[in-house]
């Protein structure tokens, strides 16, 4: 019960995000943006560039651009393509296919030999290991259970490490990766409010030893998460949550040396990631009078707008 439950949330999260995609709220004729149609911005590994999926110059598909917000094109024109992560080294990236029931494809940034790696369904948000051998993503089909799955490309074989983990980034050598699961008020699950609070976790990829780091409440006016990032030093976790009655997303950082935590955005915020020095973040601003990808300091300051529905 607890699995299909977990599947269910998996899945409404998904198709929301997918739904508010496809309605367009403008600012002005001459700034037109879609709120959170542009998501799963990522860093490449040197710093340079950006990739993301959804709506720009209205074209559905895997875009890219400078950390300056120039564009350099897209490819993969698709709308079920989703949650693109960077090799290693920048060449290619692997993407989900299909929504919910979706495969992990690879493909050249240049849009050539696109690749299907698996033939089992990996549900969404996918995150490439540092040293290119893993690829972490969400296993939201729950047969036989659902959580954190890795594809090997070593021996091209899928593995489950850990039991209903959503949100997966890698640790700086590749063997820890970071979530979050939910924790609940009972197993029988029939609604929201019967989610206590997230669990920040990480698991060793090849012992499954898994830790327990962080707890974000859900009830009391808390918050209820939604995404999460942990940066390249392993120092610092990135997420999105509501706060109390509020449907709106806004960023937070939980610093784990000393469990401090701290609200960066407060007009509208979601899926932020570090540049690989830690010292900028971008993120999808879900503010319905914003929209689009930002990019701001680690601190929550000097906010820019990154991106809009077209140039």
């Amino acid at each position: 019960m607890l699995n299909r439950t977990l599947s269910l949330i998996s899945v409404c999260l998904l198709l929301l995000n997918i739904h508010c995609s496809q309605n367009i709220n403008s600012l002005n004729d001459e700034a037109p943006t879609f709120t959170l149609s542009q998501q799963g911005a990522q860093f490449s590994n040197d710093g340079k560039k950006i990739v993301f999926y959804g709506s720009y110059e209205s074209i559905y598909a895997i875009h890219f651009v400078d950390v300056n917000g120039n564009y350099l094109g897209h490819i993969l024109s698709n709308t079920d393509v989703s949650f693109p992560t960077w090799s290693p080294d920048n060449q290619e990236i692997t993407v989900l296919m299909g929504g919910v029931e979706g495969h992990l494809y690879n493909v050249k940034i240049n849009g050539d030999s696109l690749k299907k790696l698996s033939d089992n369904p990996a549900g969404y948000f996918c995150n490439w290991s540092p040293d290119g051998r893993y690829i972490a993503y969400t296993k939201s089909i729950c047969i036989p259970e659902c959580g954190i799955e890795i594809y090997d490309f070593k021996d091209n074989t899928q593995k489950f490490i850990s039991q209903n983990g959503l949100y997966p980034s890698w640790g700086r050598d590749s063997k820890r990766v970071y979530y979050y699961t939910y924790s609940f008020i009972t197993n029988n699950l029939v609604q929201s409010g019967d989610i206590k609070g997230a669990v920040f976790r990480r698991v060793d990829v090849n012992k499954l030893n898994e830790d327990s780091l962080f707890y974000v409440k859900s009830s009391d006016n808390g918050l209820f998460v939604q995404s999460c990032a942990i940066s390249t030093d392993e120092n610092e976790i990135l997420f999105a949550a509501s706060s109390g009655s509020s449907e709106q997303m806004n960023i937070w950082k939980i610093t784990l040396k000393n469990g401090d935590i701290i609200q960066l955005t407060y007009d509208g915020g979601t899926y932020p990631s570090y540049n690989p020095t830690n010292d900028k973040i971008v993120y999808t601003n879900s503010n319905i009078n914003e929209g689009g990808l930002w990019i701001m300091n680690s601190d929550g300051s000097n906010k820019q707008r990154l991106t809009k529905f077209q140039r």
